[in-house]
């Protein structure tokens, strides 16, 4: 094994998901055994919860983790690690993984003069040295309070939500929403069907596209209804879900009020 490639396994571990090819890069949160007796959490910009690009990690993002234990919240620091093309924010966790952890990730707002285009919503490395954002997003998805946007809208940006959670069977999330996670999700899973409250800065998403996939490149989509949706899930393992959420800018920065994507992620462990 070089050098590369031994350096991100020995921040992330192993994983027993590979991402589907259905989804596009995004930020992704997931627990990761480390080399001593604490654990890891490891946060990448990738199609899925594996090491990513390092291109696409913006140095300049602003970049907030949480560790869930029940209604309480935990800031955790996270440090850069760079290997080659591959790159992983991570975390030290002094006790067993949470059932939840949460990021938020934000590329830095840039002016624009008018009639500026960037070509692709606002990001991108900035350099070396500290924890970052990204650019890009997913493909034109319908969201719950704006049309349509096509991947690398001219005049917009992204945001990024990510959540990992384990559930067993029966199971479902009681802490309560983060007011910073503008994107968020609340699964429950019964066995036979997942169900998913989506809640778009702290209301019912209506009307989005849900991707979900798992194990043996299953995946399925559904949208919600008065922000909920039902995936008939019947086995064990990792899933991955992801939604896309446009809504219009006020960022002062942006006059022209181009449309900023929120995309949301969720990595779930179901036992």
């Amino acid at each position: 094994m070089n050098v590369r490639r031994r350096l991100v396994f020995s921040i992330t571990g192993s994983f027993a998901l590979s991402a589907s090819a259905a989804f596009a890069h995004g930020i992704w949160v997931y627990p990761q055994a480390g080399n001593s007796s604490a654990n890891r959490v490891a946060i990448s910009f990738a199609d899925g919860p594996q090491p990513g690009s390092s291109a696409m990690l913006d140095a300049n993002a602003d970049v907030k983790v949480f560790s869930v234990h029940s209604d309480q919240r935990q800031a955790m620091s996270v440090t850069r690690h760079v290997a080659g093309e591959l790159a992983v924010l991570s975390a030290r966790l002094d006790a067993p993984a949470p059932a939840e952890l949460e990021v938020v990730y934000l590329p830095p707002v840039r002016a624009m003069s008018p009639g500026q285009s960037t070509g692709r919503p606002q990001g991108g490395l900035e350099g070396e040295g500290r924890p970052g954002g990204g650019r890009g997003g997913f493909g034109g998805e319908r969201g719950s309070r704006g049309g349509r946007e096509g991947m690398g809208a001219s005049s917009g940006r992204s945001e990024f939500y990510a959540k990992y959670a384990a559930l067993s069977k029966g199971e479902s999330l009681k802490s309560k929403p983060n007011e910073a996670m503008k994107v968020d999700f609340f699964p429950k899973w019964d066995g036979e069907s997942l169900s998913l409250i989506v809640l778009d800065d702290g209301n019912p998403a209506d009307q989005c596209r849900v991707t979900v996939s798992g194990p043996g490149e299953w995946s399925e989509t559904g949208e919600t209804e008065l922000g909920i949706v039902s995936i008939p899930v019947k086995h064990p393992g990792r899933y991955m879900v992801e939604v896309r959420i446009s809504v219009a800018s006020t960022d002062a920065a942006q006059p022209s009020g181009g449309p900023v994507s929120r995309i949301g992620t969720l990595t779930l462990d179901l036992k």
